[in-house]
C-alpha cells in the first residue's frame, strides 16, 4: 500500500523523481570516489613517521616495526631491510614472516621523490605502484613479479608466495599481524 502511494507521488511529480534520482547518483559517485581514493581507510593524510609497517632482513629475521613510508629495500644498522608480511597461527600463536617485499630501483626512486614532494599523502599516492612490488619467501633466491610482463609461471609463483602455506600453521588457520601489535617472542 505504502509503495503504491510512493510510486503514485513520483509519477505525478517528475521534478521530485528527477531530484531523487540525481541525489542517489551523486551520493553513489561520492561513495565511489572515497573508495577509490582510499578516504577513510586510515591511509589518507598519514604522513612520514605516523604509520608503521613490519620490516625484516632477507632471511625473514631481524623483524622490526618502523615508518611505513620507508621504501624497501633500505639500509639500517648495517643491514638491508625489506617490507615483511607477518602472520600468526591461530593455534599456538606461532608468528612468522610469510614473505618480504621490495620495489625495483626505478620505482623506488619515483616513490622517494613523491615522498619528498608530498609527505602527508605519500602512502595513498603509492598505491599506484602495488603492481610493481617484487616478493619472495624468506631464504628463497628469486624475486617474483606480478607484472603483466612477467611470464605466467612467475605470476603464479608470486600469488602462491603471497599466501601462507597450509603447513605453516597447525590446522592451516592463520591471521595477518598488523604493525602496532606486539611481535611474538622467539
Amino acid at each position: 500500500m505504502a509503495f503504491d502511494n510512493f510510486r503514485k507521488k513520483m509519477n505525478e511529480n517528475p521534478a521530485l523523481t528527477t531530484g531523487a534520482t540525481l541525489a542517489i547518483v551523486l551520493i553513489s559517485l561520492v561513495w565511489i570516489v572515497f573508495q577509490v581514493r582510499g578516504c577513510g581507510s586510515g591511509v589518507s593524510g598519514v604522513g612520514v613517521g605516523e604509520a608503521k609497517a613490519y620490516f625484516a632482513t632477507e632471511d625473514g629475521q631481524n623483524l622490526m616495526q618502523d615508518d611505513a613510508t620507508l621504501v624497501p629495500p633500505f639500509e639500517k644498522n648495517g643491514k638491508t631491510y625489506y617490507r615483511a608480511k607477518v602472520y600468526k597461527c591461530q593455534e599456538g600463536n606461532k608468528q612468522f614472516v610469510n614473505h618480504i617485499e621490495r620495489y625495483p630501483d626505478d620505482i623506488k626512486k619515483k616513490m622517494e621523490d613523491m615522498k619528498k614532494d608530498d609527505p602527508k599523502n605519500v602512502l595513498l599516492d603509492w598505491k599506484q605502484f602495488n603492481p610493481q612490488i617484487l616478493v619472495k619467501r624468506p631464504g628463497e633466491k628469486t624475486w617474483l613479479s606480478i607484472s603483466s610482463k612477467a611470464p605466467t609461471a612467475e605470476q603464479n609463483k608470486y600469488r602462491e608466495a603471497m599466501v601462507p602455506r597450509y603447513t605453516d600453521c597447525p590446522g592451516g588457520k592463520f591471521q595477518v599481524v598488523e604493525a602496532g601489535e606486539q611481535p611474538a617472542a622467539k
